[in-house]
């Protein structure tokens, strides 16, 4: 592995780190769960400076914000000098990301439903909190048929389909601006 990999990887890894924390804020789970309060510690000296900043409407969008940041500035150092491709590039990673994130979050959280041991309950609940708003819009038009629930299926079909169509946006979009 290069240098450029390991460090494409690491800053993926924070980028997801982030939007976790999003996540954790947006759907207001427990602050002092042992997950999401290490999530909160992890960031904290990232966000933290940047939510002082922010206006009060803006303030659960900082770890987005600086996931961001964190993207251009990868694309600034390896891939482009040109505004747009770096800005185009910065945005479909996030987005690439984010839908990465909400697959393995939902996959995790429908494999957890199957499995009502007691060892399990404290992760389920935390993925629950995160999750559940996310399912929500989806349990109200498709409600449980018989104690199935079939909203984390249409979900991850959906994310399917819309990461399919954001690689072909993206490939295009690239390739024209790399004209």
């Amino acid at each position: 592995m290069t240098t450029q990999q390991i460090l494409l990887i690491i800053i993926a890894v924070v980028q997801i780190t982030l939007i976790l924390r999003f996540h954790l804020e947006w759907s207001k789970v427990d602050a002092f769960m042992q997950p999401a309060a290490t999530i909160r510690k992890l960031t904290n000296p990232l966000v933290l400076p940047v939510k002082k900043q922010l206006p009060y409407a803006v303030k659960p969008w900082a770890a987005i914000i600086i996931a961001i940041v964190l993207t251009l500035l990868a694309f600034f150092l390896f891939y482009s000098d040109s505004v747009m491709v770096l800005v185009v590039g910065s945005v479909l990673t996030l987005c690439k990301n984010w839908m990465l994130f909400l697959k393995y979050g939902i996959f995790l959280y429908v494999i957890g439903s199957w499995l009502q041991m007691r060892e399990f309950a404290r992760a389920n609940y935390f993925l629950d909190q995160i999750f559940a708003p996310v399912l929500r819009p989806i349990r109200r038009i498709i409600p449980p048929l018989g104690g199935l629930d079939f909203s984390a299926i249409v979900l991850l079909i959906g994310l399917t389909i819309a990461q399919a169509q954001l690689n072909m946006l993206g490939a295009f979009l690239l390739s024209r601006l790399g004209q």
